[in-house]
């Protein structure tokens, strides 16, 4: 219901300040990189994982949005080609394999409650993790190694000085990482 409103001027008229409006990866890559963790790194990823995985570039101390403004979006990078279809229409994809939405999913499965909406959260199932739910604390473990294999290759493709890991599984901390 966004589409078509001028927010970014509404904001500006009410606040009397400049007004910027980007993704939620791309902001999160510039406020690591002037206040957090980023500071002092030329080049800074923010990878944002939450129901969806992006990624936040800054290079050489700019943001970097590629040629059509679609860099960083990692979350659709295939790891398996064999995978499950993605909501890109792609299979495998990194963000149908390892974002909140997957790691729910398959927790339902594992469960043997694969169809059930019961209201399930990531927040609760990191705190199932915290409190030593063995099969939480493994779909993090293997939503992490998924993240990990796609880092691997932004590393090797841009050689950031810094990855900043944010969003809400960032929270499940040494069960994912």
């Amino acid at each position: 219901g966004w589409h078509d409103i001028p927010l970014r001027d509404r904001l500006h008229e009410r606040l009397g300040r400049p007004v910027y409006l980007d993704n939620d990866a791309n902001l999160g890559a510039v406020g690591e990189y002037w206040w957090g963790a980023g500071r002092g790194a030329r080049n800074v990823a923010f990878v944002k994982i939450g129901t969806g995985v992006g990624c936040g570039l800054i290079l050489e101390g700019h943001i970097y949005r590629g040629e059509i403004g679609s860099a960083g979006e990692i979350g659709h990078a295939v790891i398996d080609e064999d995978g499950p279809p993605c909501r890109c229409g792609s299979i495998g994809c990194l963000e149908a394999m390892a974002a909140a939405p997957a790691i729910l999913q398959a927790y339902r499965e594992a469960v043997g409650h694969p169809q059930q909406q019961n209201g399930l959260t990531i927040s609760d199932l990191i705190d199932a993790a915290q409190q030593g739910d063995s099969t939480a604390r493994r779909l993090f473990a293997l939503a992490g190694r998924r993240i990990g294999t796609a880092l691997t290759s932004l590393v090797n493709l841009l050689n950031p000085g810094i990855i900043v890991i944010g969003g809400g599984i960032a929270r499940a901390g040494t069960y994912f990482l």
